[in-house]
């Protein structure tokens, strides 16, 4: 009797595998496609140009984005140069860079380096999510000798994968930065 559930259990395994074998893989396209997903914080502490607020801890805020790209080239291998300066940059074109953020009220560019993704199997299609986080200090752009206690900033967030298609944008929700001593 043990025998016949075995071999029952093994036909089962077997033919669950077949059927999995025959699903059509996701059909996304080949350049990357992000959402947003969620964010860690909408309100951090600031420091105006003209009062830092040094004795402050270091704030931050995380960014998730979910991705998809069809022939699975995300990210940049761990032995390739790093040549992503992390930080502002004038242009989606650094090398090493394949992440972006964009200040609404500067339009500078912060740019970040994802590791490799790498597709299991035959499949190249991929799905994930992405963490980005932003580092303080948090800049209050404040006109000079204002009463004003706050500023206010999104960011515009994109990948690029390796064959350089650039994702399309998405707009993080506004972020309210506590400029009070």
């Amino acid at each position: 009797m043990k025998v016949w559930q075995y071999i029952s259990l093994v036909l089962l395994s077997g033919f669950v595998v077949v059927l999995t074998g025959c699903l059509d893989p996701p059909n996304y396209p080949p350049e990357p496609e992000i959402e947003f997903v969620n964010v860690s914080k909408t309100k951090v502490k600031g420091m105006t140009l003209f009062r830092p607020n040094n004795d402050l801890p270091p704030d931050s805020i995380e960014f998730t984005v979910s991705f998809t790209d069809g022939d699975g080239d995300i990210g940049i291998a761990n032995n390739d140069p790093d040549t992503c300066a992390f930080g502002d940059s004038v242009s989606f074109d650094q090398l090493g860079c394949n992440a972006y953020l964009v200040d609404s009220r500067t339009g500078s560019v912060a740019t970040y380096r994802i590791p490799l993704v790498t597709p299991k199997g035959n499949i190249k299609a991929i799905s994930g999510e992405i963490k980005i986080k932003i580092y303080s200090p948090f800049i209050c752009l404040v006109p000079f000798g204002s009463t004003q206690k706050q500023d206010t900033v999104f960011y515009t967030l994109s990948i690029k994968d390796q064959a350089g298609n650039r994702s399309n944008d998405v707009l993080s929700p506004i972020i309210v930065i506590d400029c009070s001593d």
